[in-house]
């Protein structure tokens, strides 16, 4: 990769980056957002310029006989955050651009400056050494202060995701409870033939179609036991309807036993 280059993310790649540590400023952007498309010429420039900008510090130590440095290794990235959408909602992402400090594996703060490349440029070499350590020491304060829920955003004590807040505790978000089905109501075979003035094995069927149909195709219901509560233990779902079982006939609306 050519030095300067920003790096283009993806949601691997972000984790990656969350794992092996080091500095990292990620813009978050989308390609529909006019805002991010006018920040990302002066954001490439700006991580073209602070690379040549460290390379030269270090040549010139050297040429003194010092090891490199004075300038921390910042790495400049960007990420989709329409297309990852998974990265956005976990880091809490509210809109385009957001642009971050990591370090560490950490997220350390948010940048609020102008998008230009001198105030990027100043923003990526004003950073301390160990700005991951402050960081942690602040995560250490807002759990301390609102429960193991919490964290700091950059600027102040938040509710991690999965958490909200409860009378200033972070608490975990409780999943909504699935609500008890209701049972399905299902008519009667002389309920059927009133209801639609049929008979025998039109009654049966219409007593079925009428009524259990969206059951079916919910598939909430065991469908030969439906048959069986409605039509007798001879009856059965054959795909599409209640029908008789082989050795059954259907007798004003109940499967019979054939007697022989």
């Amino acid at each position: 990769m050519e030095a300067g280059a920003v790096v283009e993310l993806s949601d691997a790649t972000f984790l990656q980056m969350l794992q092996e540590g080091g500095t990292w400023i990620v813009m978050f952007y989308a390609p529909w957002c006019s805002h991010c498309m006018q920040a990302k010429p002066a954001y490439e420039q700006a991580a073209l310029e602070y690379a040549q900008t460290a390379a030269m510090a270090d040549y010139h130590r050297a040429q003194q006989g010092l090891p490199p440095g004075g300038y921390q290794e910042v790495q400049f990235a960007m990420l989709d955050g329409d297309h990852y959408s998974n990265i956005v909602k976990h880091e809490g992402i509210r809109g385009f651009p957001t642009i971050r400090l990591y370090s560490g594996g950490r997220m350390v703060k948010d940048y609020k400056g102008d998008r230009t490349v001198e105030d990027f440029l100043s923003f990526a070499a004003g950073l301390p050494q160990g700005a991951h350590h402050e960081a942690e020491g602040m995560d250490a304060q807002c759990k301390m202060a609102y429960g193991a829920g919490a964290e700091f955003d950059g600027e102040m004590c938040d509710c991690r995701p999965g958490f909200r807040n409860v009378n200033g505790r972070c608490v975990p978000v409780e999943k909504p409870k699935r609500k008890a089905r209701a049972p399905t109501k299902h008519r009667s075979y002389d309920e059927a033939a009133v209801y639609s003035g049929a008979r025998g094995v039109d009654a049966m069927n219409s007593a079925w179609r009428k009524q259990a149909t969206k059951a079916v195709q919910n598939d909430e219901v065991n469908y030969n036991r439906l048959c069986q509560q409605e039509f007798g233990i001879g009856a059965e779902f054959d795909g599409e309807m209640c029908t008789c079982r082989a050795g059954y006939v259907n007798r004003n609306g109940r499967c019979a036993r054939v007697s022989y």
